[in-house]
């Protein structure tokens, strides 16, 4: 056995391969896991979520991500360990990784066909839990299934197994195996561990977790937060790793790179933020809303750094391809390594920034696609002058926009203001010519069409300086601020002298370019009401828009329909808008206004079916059945969300008090795969109203299969009880009483159960706790004074019968109160 091992192992180390078929083997075994844990596990669902938006972040992003971080983490601490070079462990890893596929497929025989629910830490104890208990097996752990504690132990093992194969030592087996499981665990607690961090404040984990990531804030989903707090520890992972493979290597690529030209669009991106805070702050529109908004923040610029690293790579990469002969040693890296590292650069851009937003990963891919065009043949515009120097100008204003879009969102352009585009535009249009005045022979032999390769050298520098001084002194004419003249023409007459006198001008006109650009700063700041007079309409449109989306997820139900009616008032008037408003008067129960809302979205927006769902929600709650079957009548002639529109139908044949039409149709979306439990939960209560407490179970399972919640349960113990079966009645109520421990109805039915028993004295404890929950729960007390009576108890009886009396006659008391 052992020398099989031995030959596996150094079969694996020396497989031949390549970091582009790493890649897809690694892409392939995560993206079999997100499809096995969708359809075996208790989702039910290709893609993880019946929401298509959502199902995208979690199956192409969180998955990858989350399993990446895990990889590399594991690689790097085998890697520590063994000594060994860290390619030959990562084919080890990688041959090994499939062991993630294990869960979904144990759970699927281990629940009997039901599958398991699995998520994140949410709590401290859950936490604790799983370090203590996940290898015992018979404490059961939530959010953790068997399935998972299997792979877990399995992945363990075969690292220990593993190390100590290379080392002989047990205590660096030992290590391996515990080391592995504290990766395993920490990544699961990430979450948790950050929303502790980012509320210190917060006395309990739950609100802590519920605050950073069910509570609004400039990241729109929770699955883009987690997935976001996931890949900053990877900004470390990576880069380490890459040294470990070849620190030769490493060195080179950070050489290639032009970190000072790079925080030009780091700081374009601190301008856009700086212009949505002071506009915020006029309008009175909250901007920081959450903690993880700062690392929204901070993951942008993260973006813009890689994105912009990654078209200097490509930019060398084109020169060397077009130009052999420029290749400098000193480089060390091959015009494929540089595509390589550029193509892996724009990727981890791209993540971050999908992450932080949409809109967001919208306008970086437009940031790249200009330097497409600025870059790469046939067009390859760099040559040509001042179309060169527009497209980066144009990159500068794009990367404002960016910034400013973490308020606006899909508005940016709409509410962005015009002086600031047209003073982007023109100084940099202007200013980018500095960059010609450097390798003019090089520029000469690549046919490049600057100011020095087409008047000359000397004339070229000359003009440029006249040129970057004019940039100067048009700033503060756009902005319209007097002072601004002093330091524009001090720092201007600076830069020309300069360039004229050829002293090394590259970091001197740096800290010239921060300096005027604070200046320019305290200028926005100081004169808000003529940069954006013409714009606070529109700014205010996006902002109270945005403040909406805000308020409506973190429950703030009135304050969301006040912020998305000033938008509208300010003359946004969108699909989306009309929607959210939509949404949030349905959650009112303003269902005539809700209506109306929707019906505005739809005429604008004919085929948005989420919008459909809404509205034949807020018809079948109108009590307008017609109207609720005709939207989904048409939303079926589309085919999206078949399921969905199917249960509303059954409702709206329920309102209509057509029972076998709604039976037929809960039945149509069963079928289909409606993931909510919503369609197996109204057969059961039909079946139940019917006398038919048999097929009412037999739906309340399949709902419970579907929607593990306290009130299914409390219902399925209903028809149990009709049946007689108290016992199996008495497990549901306890068990939704577990999972939904305020609900004083579940302790009362708790109670009756135990009545019929005979078992008294339980009956009185739950009652107690129904009523302490609820103390003006009338059935709770008449309960409780008949249980009292049954025990000979009569004088507790006849107080609690006085406390009946007391209720009653205060509810009366109100009641006629309301009437006057």
């Amino acid at each position: 056995m052992k020398k099989l091992l031995t030959k596996l192992i150094d079969y694996l180390e020396n497989l031949k391969t390549n970091l582009f078929l790493l890649i897809i083997t690694f892409l392939a075994i995560v993206f079999s896991r997100a499809f096995l844990e969708g359809i075996f596990e208790n989702y039910r669902t290709i893609g993880l979520h019946p929401i298509t938006e959502l199902s995208i972040y979690n199956f192409f992003l969180h998955f990858p991500v989350y399993y990446l971080f895990v990889f590399l983490a594991s690689l790097v601490f085998l890697y520590s360990i063994t000594k060994e070079r860290i390619e030959k462990v990562g084919k080890i890893l990688l041959f090994f990784f499939p062991i993630i596929l294990l869960p979904p497929i144990l759970d699927l025989f281990i629940t009997p066909g039901k599958g398991d629910s699995l998520f994140y830490f949410m709590e401290t104890k859950t936490l604790l839990r799983a370090l203590y208990g996940t290898f015992l097996f018979p404490i059961a752990l939530k959010g953790i299934s068997y399935g998972l504690r299997i792979e877990v132990l399995t992945g363990c093992l075969l690292a220990g197994v593993y190390v100590f194969m290379k080392t002989k030592k047990f205590y660096k087996s030992l290590l391996s195996f515990f080391g592995v499981f504290l990766i395993i665990i920490f990544s699961g607690a990430l979450p948790l561990l950050s929303g502790k961090l980012f509320s210190l404040f917060q006395s309990s984990d739950i609100s802590a977790y519920v605050l950073i990531f069910q509570s609004g804030g400039l990241i729109p989903t929770e699955t883009q937060r987690a997935t976001l707090i996931t890949l900053f520890p990877l900004i470390l992972l990576v880069p380490l790793s890459f040294y470990l493979w070849s620190p030769q290597k490493f060195k080179a690529f950070f050489r290639n790179l032009k970190l000072l030209q790079s925080l030009h669009f780091i700081g374009m991106i601190f301008l856009g933020l700086f212009l949505a805070v002071i506009m915020s702050r006029t309008a009175g529109i909250p901007f920081i809303t959450n903690p993880l908004d700062y690392l929204a923040i901070f993951g942008l610029f993260v973006s813009i750094f890689l994105v912009f690293e990654s078209i200097i790579l490509f930019e060398k990469a084109t020169d060397n391809f077009l130009n052999p002969e420029r290749i400098e040693e000193k480089d060390n890296l091959s015009t494929k390594e540089l595509t390589i590292s550029g193509v892996l650069l724009l990727a981890c851009s791209l993540l971050f920034a999908i992450n932080i937003s949409y809109v967001c990963f919208i306008l970086i891919c437009a940031f790249s696609l200009i330097f497409f065009f600025y870059l790469s043949p046939p067009f390859r515009l760099k040559r040509f002058f001042p179309l060169s120097t527009f497209l980066l100008s144009l990159a500068s204003l794009l990367a404002v926009i960016t910034g400013f879009s973490l308020l606006t969102g899909e508005k940016a352009v709409y509410a962005f203001p015009w002086r600031i585009s047209l003073l982007i535009l023109t100084v940099f249009t202007l200013a980018f010519s500095l960059k010609d005045i450097k390798n003019i022979t090089v520029d000469k032999k690549m046919k490049m069409f600057t100011i020095p390769t087409i008047i000359g050298k000397d004339k070229g520098k000359k003009t440029i300086a006249v040129i970057l001084l004019l940039s100067f002194l048009i700033v503060p004419l756009i902005l319209g601020d007097n002072l601004l003249y002093i330091p524009a023409v001090l720092i201007g007459l600076g830069t020309v002298f300069i360039i004229v006198k050829k002293i090394s001008f590259v970091k001197i006109i740096t800290l010239f370019y921060v300096i005027f650009a604070l200046f320019v700063l305290f200028s926005l700041y100081r004169n808000q009401k003529i940069v954006f007079q013409n714009n606070n309409s529109s700014f205010l449109a996006a902002g109270h828009f945005y403040s909406g989306n805000t308020y409506l997820e973190k429950g703030l139900t009135n304050s969301a329909i006040s912020s998305f009616e000033i938008a509208e008032e300010k003359g946004l008037k969108t699909s989306a808008l009309y929607e959210k408003l939509g949404y949030a008067y349905l959650r009112k129960g303003e269902t005539k206004k809700a209506i109306g809302a929707l019906k505005k979205s739809l005429a604008l927006e004919k085929d948005f079916p989420q919008t459909k769902v809404l509205l034949t929600q807020a018809y079948i709650k109108k009590g307008m059945p017609d109207s609720a079957l005709i939207i989904c009548n048409d939303a079926l002639h589309y085919g999206r969300y078949k399921a969905e529109f199917y249960m509303l139908r059954g409702k709206a044949f329920l309102s209509r008090k057509d029972i076998t039409n709604a039976i037929n149709e809960f039945k149509k979306a069963i079928i289909l795969g409606e993931t909510s439990g919503n369609s197996s939960l109204a057969l059961g209560n039909i079946y139940l109203s019917l006398g038919s407490p048999d097929k009412a179970i037999e739906a309340y399972t399949q709902a419970i299969n579907l929607n593990d919640e306290g009130f299914i349960h409390k219902k399925r113990a209903e028809a149990f009880h009709k049946k007689g079966e108290n016992e199996k009645a008495l497990f549901d109520l306890i068990t939704a009483s577990l999972l939904d421990p305020q609900d004083p109805e579940i302790k009362n039915n708790i109670a009756t159960i135990y009545y019929e028993m005979e078992e008294y004295r339980k009956a009185v404890d739950y009652l107690g706790d129904a009523i302490k929950l609820n103390p003006e729960y009338v059935v709770a007390y008449e309960n409780l004074s008949n249980t009292y009576e049954r025990m000979g108890c009569f004088q507790e009886a006849a107080l609690v019968k006085k406390k009946v009396s007391e209720i009653n006659n205060s509810i009366n008391n109100k009641n006629s109160l309301n009437r006057r």
